[in-house]
């Protein structure tokens, strides 16, 4: 996401990335890869990562845990500061 504005940090600007902020995570046991995930949602987005990665890895015999699609349609909640990381442009 850009801004137009001049002299922002997320400024359109010649030679620059925009900033991002996906968070794309590796799930590993041991060394071996299992489950790649993440999600797009500004502020909010590793606490429905970890959301999500909680209710697929609690599938050991501790808790009945869910299957992947279980897992993204379960209901959810997050905080949110103020303010936010896109103000001032939502």
């Amino acid at each position: 996401m850009t801004w137009l504005d001049p002299g922002l940090p997320n400024s359109l600007t010649p030679g620059r990335r925009p900033r991002t902020t996906l968070t794309p995570s590796l799930a590993l046991r041991g060394d071996t890869p299992v489950m790649a995930f993440g999600t797009p949602g500004g502020d909010q987005q590793d606490q429905w990562s970890t959301h999500f990665f909680l209710g697929v890895a609690l599938r050991a015999p501790v808790r009945s845990g869910l299957d992947l699609q279980g897992a993204i349609d379960a209901p959810n909640w997050h905080q949110e500061s103020f303010p936010g990381s896109f103000h001032p442009g939502r």
